[in-house]
């Protein structure tokens, strides 16, 4: 008696792999990862070198507050010309209630891409 020869199907193992796929795709993240240097708060930084200090309020509403008037977070063109004009200082950023924490860091991300060397935190802004 001749053996019959069995086909094996390949459907279930294409529906498996595409399960597999699938699975992959929408538990990876695609964000980049990026390093940011936040230096911790001592009591030995020389008083004497930092003359000005600016407060910087940042808003839920993707605004900022400085000297007094709003502007949008992507206008950072007066803390720009603050700094060409002037010894730079200190900038102290306050938060607002309901500003998350990744509108914080991509606000200080872009004042260090102006040239923003030393950014301090505050707390609740009033």
């Amino acid at each position: 008696m001749a053996a019959k020869r069995r086909y094996i199907s390949l459907t279930p193992l294409i529906d498996v792999v595409f399960i597999l796929l699938l699975f992959f795709m929408l538990s990876s993240g695609f964000t980049q990862w990026r390093q940011m240097d936040i230096t911790a708060a001592s009591e030995s930084y020389n008083a004497d070198k930092i003359q000005t200090q600016h407060t910087l309020i940042l808003n839920a509403a993707d605004e900022y507050e400085f000297e007094h008037r709003h502007y949008p977070v992507t206008k950072l063109m007066p803390i720009k010309q603050k700094l060409t004009k002037s010894s730079p200082g200190i900038f102290v950023v306050a938060v607002a209630e309901g500003v998350t924490t990744q509108q914080l860091i991509d606000f200080i991300d872009q004042l260090k891409t102006i040239g923003v060397v030393n950014v301090s935190l505050a707390g609740l802004a009033l």
